[in-house]
């Protein structure tokens, strides 16, 4: 019997997550195939003929890879924004620890994910180490090309959004604020321009040392 296969260009479901519906929930997708069907031609590598079913690593998604998921409807985009060291990667680590933990964002349940490989990176950076300290995660690189917007999908009230959390160095964003045309800072306009909504991150310190 023929293994059934999605006969969506793009998606290699069952081996990895259907394309149309938040992780591995194929069996219900329309363009999943009945067993006998003609199966849809599995993408290989010319080095080794192993199989590639995702098209991106699952660390984290740029802008020219958004087409994952604007097939199915279109993403809500939170910008974070704040100076270098406020703690907006730290937020993100944070809140996926506590959703991998089985917090609830009330009555949001958390429905798959683009980019876990990118969560857990930032997650495991809170773990308490041997020593009993706990480290930040690294720095988000500075370079103007860098882009990390970190995916969640959630289901509400039986819908499913797509939420990405786009974050970006606060060097970056602290030229922006000094020169929204810096070609240095393309990134943090960027999210400013797509953002739905922002999350305000504030160095306290900073504006005490200030006054």
């Amino acid at each position: 019997m023929a293994k059934r296969r999605c006969t969506k260009k793009g998606c290699y479901a069952p081996d990895d997550f259907c394309l149309e519906l938040a992780g591995p929930l194929h069996e219900k997708c329309q363009f999943f195939l009945k067993a006998g069907a003609v199966e849809a031609p599995i993408k290989t590598t010319k080095k080794s003929g192993a199989a590639t079913s995702i098209p991106w690593t699952g660390e984290w998604l740029r802008p020219e890879q958004l087409d994952l998921l604007t097939h199915r409807g279109t993403p809500r985009i939170i910008g974070l924004v704040g100076s270098s060291g406020a703690g907006k990667t730290t937020h993100l680590a944070m809140l996926y620890s506590l959703l991998f933990n089985g917090k609830r964002i009330e009555n949001w349940d958390f429905a798959g994910s683009y980019t876990l490989n990118g969560w857990e990176l930032q997650a495991k950076t809170l773990q308490v180490q041997e020593d009993g300290t706990v480290r930040n995660p690294d720095a988000t690189p500075s370079d103007k090309d860098f882009y990390s917007l970190y995916h969640l999908a959630l289901r509400h009230d039986g819908f499913l959004h797509d939420i990405l959390f786009a974050d970006s160095s606060g060097e970056v964003f602290s030229k922006w604020a000094d020169n929204v045309n810096d070609p240095a800072a393309v990134n943090a306009r960027w999210i400013y321009d797509s953002a739905n909504a922002f999350l305000l991150f504030v160095d306290c310190e900073a504006i005490i040392e200030q006054r």
